[in-house]
């Protein structure tokens, strides 16, 4: 298995897991803040979207939303501005698609290529490295999308 087999399986299992936990949730259940602190699920989700729309054009393709949207679902973003629930969910899984068709196009020239802005500010970070910690940055807010789906009154999808 390459690379880039490795990175559409690991996204594969998170939109899976993400479908089945969000199935159902309604915007207002989305706005429930966990107690004692945490983020809501419209801000995890609206993150991975946002994530997702910054890495699109490293592989070749374009941010589904605007700037002024992925601005405010980055780590140090307002989390107080939100989009709709729904209007996430589209993003999230138009933004699937574009990922794995842009991971398709991809060549070990263009996965070893130094990225422009390495989030991490590290100087040997390469598109491939940088897809793989995004693929981890995704699961890690995923497993957090499942823990909000019971916090706010749903049952366990993933037993």
């Amino acid at each position: 298995m390459n690379v880039t087999d490795a990175l559409r399986q690991q996204f594969r299992q998170s939109q899976f897991v993400t479908e089945k936990n969000i199935a159902g949730i309604t915007n207002d259940e989305s706005l429930i803040h966990p107690e004692p602190g945490g983020n809501k699920l419209n801000w995890i989700l609206g993150h991975v979207v946002a994530t997702r729309c910054l890495i699109l054009p490293l592989v070749g393709q374009t941010s589904i939303w605007s700037e002024d949207l992925v601005n405010s679902y980055k780590r140090y973003g307002s989390k107080d501005v939100t989009a709709p629930f729904d209007e996430i969910v589209h993003g999230f899984s138009e933004s699937y698609e574009r990922l794995v068709q842009g991971l398709e196009g991809l060549t070990d020239d263009v996965l070893a290529s130094p990225v422009p802005n390495s989030p991490s500010n590290d100087p040997n970070d390469t598109v491939a490295s940088l897809l793989v910690t995004i693929a981890f940055h995704e699961s890690y807010h995923i497993g957090q999308v499942g823990v909000l789906r019971r916090i706010v009154g749903k049952e366990g999808v993933i037993k």
